[in-house]
């Protein structure tokens, strides 16, 4: 059935009160399964991005600076704290990038000490090539991680998405 609904932020609702029902998450309830997600919606028309999220960032860079979109901090599914999930609207231009990433590339130990790589090296090394295609700017993102990774074990999934307006 089509709700029609198009901001990020009450999909993200709906879908918390249906992770929620579908696994019988209420108050009494030790199951504390949740999800951590980021939505998107893009009017190719106007520029304007709509943004919600669950623990995941959003990045983009405009004027040549990247920038940093907070998520709400709960999950989707049952949480200490339950609020509406705040849904962002960001005008962009044209050349404007737009990136999300899960936390297994910045949550991966590696290097010479066997350190995490860390949010705020991922973030400098899109801002150091958000200038290249998408192609070349995933090439470099891989080739990095797998440099990075060496011979540790990879400890979590990997997502990256990249969007050029």
């Amino acid at each position: 059935r089509s709700r029609k609904i198009t901001e990020p932020g009450k999909i993200l609702d709906l879908l918390d009160e249906g992770v929620t029902t579908t696994l019988r998450q209420d108050e009494d309830s030790t199951t504390k399964d949740g999800m951590d997600i980021a939505l998107c919606i893009l009017n190719i028309k106007t520029n304007e991005l709509q943004f919600a999220g669950a623990n995941i960032n959003l990045y983009y860079v405009k004027n040549e600076k990247l920038h940093i979109v907070k998520p709400d901090k709960q999950p989707v599914g049952k949480h200490i704290q339950m609020l509406p999930f705040t849904n962002h609207k960001i005008h962009l231009a044209k050349g404007n990038s737009i990136y999300m990433f899960t936390d297994g590339f910045s949550d991966q130990f590696g290097g010479m000490d066997g350190k995490k790589f860390k949010q705020k090296q991922l973030s400098e090394l899109i801002l150091s090539n958000y200038t290249l295609d998408l192609k070349t700017q995933g090439q470099i993102i891989e080739n990095t991680f797998e440099t990075w990774k060496n011979k540790y074990p990879q400890v979590d999934d990997v997502c990256i998405i990249g969007v050029r307006l």
